[in-house]
């Protein structure tokens, strides 16, 4: 049987040949419930920011009152699973810091995998 802590440190050695840091931001509610159009920062995580463009089937699925499609060309942020990356939540945004172009992204789906990594589905936004 393959150890747990022995794939979470193939995993780590994988997101350091291609790292990316990324700040995790929630939109912040004020004391009613309300989103007041600010955010909160959750945490910041390293992981690896790619492209999948091996699938031509798109597949929707809904997470409660959350309908999410998962196409071809999805893009996913993989990270290994520890304490920070599991405060993350569908519906956050990640926004790069290490790269010459910021990008904004949704977060569709977590994507906990076996306590050993976390490969979010993650949708651009403006």
């Amino acid at each position: 049987m393959i150890s747990k802590d022995r794939m979470r440190s193939v995993v780590k050695q994988a997101i350091q040949i291609f790292p990316t840091d990324i700040t995790i931001k929630r939109k912040h509610k004020d004391k009613y419930g309300q989103e007041d159009g600010t955010y909160d920062i959750i945490t910041n995580l390293t992981g690896v920011l790619y492209k999948d463009d091996s699938s031509s089937a798109t597949i929707f699925f809904s997470m409660g009152e959350n309908n999410f499609t998962k196409g071809p060309n999805s893009v996913h942020f993989l990270t290994d699973w520890s304490e920070d990356a599991l405060k993350v939540k569908p519906l956050d945004i990640i926004e790069t810091t290490s790269q010459d172009v910021q990008q904004s992204y949704e977060i569709q789906d977590t994507g906990a995998n076996m306590e050993i990594y976390l490969n979010m589905l993650i949708k651009e936004v403006d």
